[in-house]
This record gives C-alpha cells, structure tokens and sequence, in this order.
C-alpha cells in the first residue's frame, strides 16, 4: 500500500464530522460486503488507513488508527488484528497477543450470532413448509370434494343435458 492510498484514506476520514474531543461520529450505512446489516464507514476507513500505516512500517499511527477503529465498532475483529498487527511492530507483544484473543472472541461471538440466527431462519422455513403442506393437503381435499360434486351431477343431470341440447 501506498502512502497516496493512505492519503486518501485521510481524506475519507477528513470528511466526517468529530466532536470537541476528537471523538468521530457513528455513521452507519448499509454495507454489502458484510454480513451485518449496517458498518461504521467511518471504522471502515480507520482500519484500512490502519492496514497501510502497518504496510508503511508507521506502526504508531497504525495503532492509533485501530484504536478509533475499535471504538467505533467494539464488535468488530478486524479492528482488534489491525491493532495486534500495530502492536507487533512496535515490539509490544503481551498486548498484540491480547488483541488477537479479543478479535478471536468477536469472531467466535459472531460466528455464534450468525449460527443462532441461521437456526432461527431454518426453524421459520420448517414452520412454513408445514403450513404449506397443511394448506395443500386442505386444498387437495376440496378438490377431490369437488369432483365427488360434480360426478354426481353428471350422473343425475348428465343424460338431461344432453337431450336439451
């Protein structure tokens, strides 16, 4: 990566207001490229701006960058690895490796979420096929009503019509 992709990543970030403390506002917009619904554009930037800090040897601003990452999306593990990743260049190693166990935690956590939900969706679509089956067997009941009905008619009004016709 390089620094004009950095640079441009600042600008992103450039554009978003901050608070009197320095402290970014929480945008969230639809984000296809996740499975939430919504992402921080804003935790998006600091972390790829973090990613280049990392490519560029600049392991504090890296750092720095995860960190608004994290705190703007505490759930989110890749703000975790960007600052475990930051940690280890700057030779700080008991604290990379508890960043790698807190983005292990969100993604075990999440990955639960996901299985939870999965299971919820897949026990919704069981009740509905149940449901369908009951409507149809209803319905081919009714038909099979229907034509007893109409098999009857034919034998007591069949030949009459005929003859009229």
């Amino acid at each position: 990566m390089s620094f004009d992709t950095v640079q441009e990543y600042t600008e992103g970030i450039d554009g978003f207001p901050f608070d009197e403390n320095g402290k970014p506002a929480v945008i969230v917009i639809p984000h296809p490229n996740t499975k939430q619904q919504e992402t921080n554009i804003l935790a998006v930037l600091f972390s790829n701006r973090a990613a280049g800090f990392t490519a560029l040897a600049r392991y504090d601003l890296a750092y720095k960058d995860a960190e608004m990452c994290i705190l703007l999306e505490a759930k989110w593990s890749k703000g975790y690895v960007r600052k475990g990743k930051a940690l280890l260049g700057l030779h700080r190693y008991k604290e990379a490796a508890t960043a790698y166990s807190k983005a292990v935690e969100c993604e075990s956590s999440t990955r639960a979420q996901e299985k939870e939900r999965h299971d919820r969706e897949i026990e919704c679509l069981c009740q509905q096929n149940e449901t369908n089956n009951k409507a149809y067997l209803n319905l081919m009941d009714k038909v099979k009503m229907l034509e007893t009905q109409l098999d009857d008619y034919k034998l007591v009004f069949g030949s009459a019509g005929k003859k009229q016709a």
